[in-house]
């Protein structure tokens, strides 16, 4: 037994070929010790002790690991077993010696499917406790706090950011607001993590940089650089093995389905509430991911852009009033001659169709972005002799589930560590100025300059 106190109710988890007995204990503090860590299998990450919102990191750091919870009656703790590409994530300030992390006290601000999104996603996580949430409807507020037991519900941002419980702040309402709102909790010296898009224009994303000092602030726009395949994809780009990029390209098409059975979301396709259509729902995540993974090496210098909106036999199936793009196409030049192509589209009277592709003088690299049970990355290499060969440098499956988990585990661990989280607000201030520099080139029929 490696906890000790174990009760008739034991459970087991099987952690690659070695077990692990866990049970109720009626002092988990005194059980989870950092000698008994110590004593653990080299891929057991993290416990935690739920009541405590405590977390307890061992010296040694996981390769592959999966998550399972156990739920008992004198006491509520998990095995926190988070994917295979967290390997060297540091939790907390001291690693090697094992240290204990305070979960980060939240507040949710918005209520609606995103905000319910990061409710459950924080629930899950031992890092997170969710204080209070706000939303301009009380009702849902009410009910959000309700169902997923948050002490505290407003009926607007201001209270919740006054209220001293709450350490950091998640934005999780329409772009149009979510500025004026960072501003305030920077004022009430509260760390900020908001949605993507991060704001709705490079101005903004500029007044919240001046404003946050110290703080703690980023977007959610990292979200899908969270998986093993972007590890791998960024380490294998800083090797130099592609040379001297020439072309980053992605073309990511979705056809038009059946319409909708409930009322599409209005805020989705409305320029006023959400500051664009395609390209700030998808097309951040798409920049935010090539740029990262390419170490946010690139300088974006000009953009030449062209959109559309929805087709007219397509029109049932977004928001009445939807005036934004679903279709973008973008060419955008970089400083030493790497030329990015952007094409992301919905609502399309076109089959599916995907496909990533970073291109150097050396070789070329074929990824995709999103989760799937079924992944590959394969690197196309060059040779005088050879010519043009390929190898798959890595190859698995991708569980979704955690997406959201990761954004806030990493949100909570770089307020605790002081450092800049996953997307910092100036890496989103390089997507958003790519942004606005692809609507000025569409509105304007011309090439824009991004400064």
């Amino acid at each position: 037994m490696l906890i000790p106190a174990l009760s008739d109710s034991a459970d087991s988890a099987f952690c690659a070929n070695s077990t692990i007995n866990l049970s109720t204990c009626r002092d988990l503090s005194a059980a989870l010790t950092i000698s008994t860590l110590d004593r653990l299998p080299a891929k057991l990450y993290e416990l935690a002790c739920r009541p405590r919102r405590l977390i307890v990191v061992p010296p040694k750091l996981p390769c592959k690991i999966r998550r399972r919870t156990y739920d008992c009656k004198a006491e509520c703790y998990r095995t926190i077993w988070q994917g295979a590409c967290l390997t060297g994530r540091r939790v907390g300030p001291n690693v090697e010696a094992g240290v204990r992390m305070e979960a980060v006290r939240l507040g949710i601000v918005g209520c609606g499917v995103i905000g319910r999104v990061h409710l459950h996603a924080a629930r899950t996580s031992p890092l997170t406790d969710v204080v209070a949430v706000a939303d301009l409807r009380a009702d849902a507020a009410r009910e959000a706090a309700e169902e997923f037991g948050v002490p505290a519900a407003y009926d607007s941002a201001g209270p919740l950011l006054g209220d001293p419980h709450v350490e950091a702040v998640v934005l999780a309402m329409p772009a149009c607001s979510r500025t004026e709102v960072a501003l305030q909790a920077f004022a009430n010296g509260k760390h900020v993590l908001t949605e993507k898009p991060v704001a709705m224009n490079a101005a903004e994303v500029e007044r919240m940089i001046a404003a946050k000092g110290d703080l703690v602030a980023g977007c959610c726009s990292s979200r899908f650089r969270f998986f093993e395949s972007a590890d791998v994809a960024t380490r294998f780009l800083a090797t130099d093995a592609l040379g001297q990029l020439r072309v980053i390209r992605l073309r990511a098409l979705a056809p038009a389905t059946t319409p909708p059975r409930s009322d599409p979301p209005a805020w989705r396709l409305m320029k006023s509430l959400n500051g664009g259509g395609i390209l700030v729902n998808w097309g951040c995540y798409d920049l935010d991911y090539l740029l990262g993974i390419t170490g946010w090496s690139l300088e974006p210098r000009l953009a030449l852009a062209q959109t559309w909106t929805v087709p007219e036999q397509f029109q049932s199936h977004v928001a009445e009033g939807s005036d934004a793009e679903t279709h973008v196409a973008a060419l955008v030049l970089c400083e030493g001659g790497t030329a990015l192509t952007l094409e992301r589209a919905e609502y399309m009277a076109s089959r599916s169709e995907e496909a990533w592709q970073l291109a150097g003088e050396k070789g070329s690299l074929h990824l995709r972005m999103l989760p799937d049970h079924s992944k590959s990355i394969v690197h196309d290499d060059s040779g005088t002799e050879r010519g043009v060969f390929s190898e798959t440098v890595w190859e698995g499956g991708e569980d979704p589930a955690p997406v959201h988990v990761r954004l806030l585990e990493d949100f909570a661990s770089a307020i605790r560590q002081r450092r800049a989280p996953k997307t910092s607000l100036e890496q989103a201030l390089i997507v958003q100025k790519i942004t606005d520099a692809v609507y000025a080139s569409a509105d304007e029929g011309r090439a824009v300059e991004i400064t």
